[in-house]
């Protein structure tokens, strides 16, 4: 009865990994933000390639895969972002006890990028790579990355989670609405131009006495 218990929940496992295997490996573009989708060439892609794991995106928590070592292309909205990821890495080791685990995985602390991105735009990650369990533990211990583009020209380097913080975009939200027009049509210096035009001479001194007192 126990081996019947332990043959079936062998080969759930086996599904369950088949299946992650093929949604990782299957080349699917993960999209980033919440709405509509956009054709490919108003997008940028970023690679996460082994070893890196994505984390967020402007604060969005991305899917987590559950197995260290894939490549995984992820659609970027142009503009600027903040990417979240760490180092992540899975080594089998000799087991110490006949209950302990196998395998042992090895990350670093968060890290981010701030980044602008243009429509075409490629980027991936450039980092230490380790060949042993050892390496993996001293990069891990001490890791920064670099954001390069197709050619392998740096963009961005990481520094420590939480440095950068994500904008408060209500009053630009506030403003746009207020001047009819949405964020996707319209920088944040357009808005304000916008809404600027459409006050009047007594709210722009009002304005202009608030701004430099």
């Amino acid at each position: 009865m126990l081996s019947n218990y332990c043959a079936l929940v062998r080969a759930v496992a086996l599904v369950l990994l088949s299946l992650c295997l093929v949604a990782c490996s299957s080349g699917k573009i993960v999209k980033t933000w919440e709405g509509d989708e956009k054709p490919a060439n108003e997008l940028a892609l970023l690679t996460a390639p082994e070893h890196i794991t994505l984390l967020a995106v402007d604060g969005k928590a991305m899917p987590d895969y559950l197995l260290q070592g894939l490549t995984t292309t992820y659609s970027l909205l142009p503009g600027e972002h903040i990417l979240e990821f760490k180092f992540e890495t899975l080594w089998a080791v000799a087991r110490k006890a006949e209950n302990s685990s196998p395998s042992r995985v090895v990350s670093s602390e968060p890290q981010q990028v701030r980044v602008r991105v243009e429509p075409g735009q490629q980027l991936t990650f450039r980092y230490p790579t380790p060949g042993n369990l050892r390496d993996a533990e001293a990069i891990a211990a001490t890791f920064s990355a670099e954001l390069v583009d197709a050619q392998g020209r740096v963009v961005a380097k990481s520094v420590p989670a939480g440095t950068y913080t994500l904008p408060d975009t209500e009053p630009l939200k506030q403003a746009q609405a207020i001047a009819g027009v949405s964020e996707s049509d319209v920088s944040r210096l357009d808005a304000l131009k916008v809404l600027w035009s459409r006050l009047s001479a007594e709210e722009k001194k009002a304005f202009l006495s608030w701004a430099f007192e």
